[in-house]
């Protein structure tokens, strides 16, 4: 168990270190979490010497593994999430702050609200949230390699620009960025069972984020037209 409350801990630890740097410091947050990746990427590889990691203990693999009769656990738990967080972002004053401040901080400010403990705030959530998605990975996995999970960099963000999130901020949903990811792995499911080329499958991955790309950018060139009539 006290594993576990330390991944937790260095999980929004982290969080808050990144929050601190992007709104204390007024650095760019797209580089400033993919500089921490590689950061913490390096400290594990040079701290296990390069070498996986085997006999996971059963209780810390529940999480991936474990069932609920005939639902898994792992299943349970991440719709217990949405749930939870789709409740609190809509009833909660956090909530309407962190749309505000995504979608302009200087004016959430003018409003009265604190951008910069918000910011802090929400990758301290995200760090968290993090921490208990690499403990179901792992758990599911049942060994640390010097791989795992170096491709969700890029199917997080697809997943949230598909599920209807602006990258630039103030715009998106639990539910869509929850549907972006069920919409990218029956894509990824229906490939691989089509036995496509992995190369291939990558190929479609990247048509799928341009597409919804392409629907964000019109959906804003065209807001303010439809304002305006």
């Amino acid at each position: 168990m006290l594993v576990i409350f330390i991944i937790m801990f260095l999980g929004a630890g982290i969080g808050w270190l990144n929050g601190q740097m992007i709104a204390r410091l007024k650095m760019n947050n797209f580089i400033v979490t993919l500089a921490m990746q590689l950061t913490l990427r390096g400290l594990a590889l040079t701290l296990c010497m390069g070498r996986n990691i085997a006999d996971i203990p059963d209780a810390f693999r529940y999480l991936g593994t474990g069932k609920a009769g005939p639902i898994p656990v792992q299943v349970i738990v991440t719709l217990l999430f949405v749930a939870a967080f789709y409740y609190y972002y809509r009833v909660s004053v956090f909530g309407r702050d962190l749309y505000a401040t995504g979608g302009n901080p200087h004016a959430s400010y003018a409003s009265g609200f604190r951008p910069g403990k918000t910011i802090i705030r929400a990758y301290m959530i995200s760090g968290f949230l993090a921490a208990i998605a690499a403990w179901m990975l792992l758990g599911r996995v049942g060994e640390s390699t010097i791989f795992l999970g170096s491709g969700f960099t890029i199917e997080t963000v697809a997943a949230a620009v598909i599920g209807g999130i602006a990258l630039s901020g103030g715009r998106g949903t639990i539910l869509g960025a929850f549907a972006g990811v069920l919409l990218l792995s029956v894509v990824d499911n229906g490939l691989n069972l089509m036995q496509m080329n992995p190369n291939a499958v990558r190929s479609v991955r990247g048509l799928i984020i341009l597409a919804a790309l392409i629907i964000e950018a019109q959906k804003v060139r065209y807001k303010p037209k439809m304002a305006v009539r």
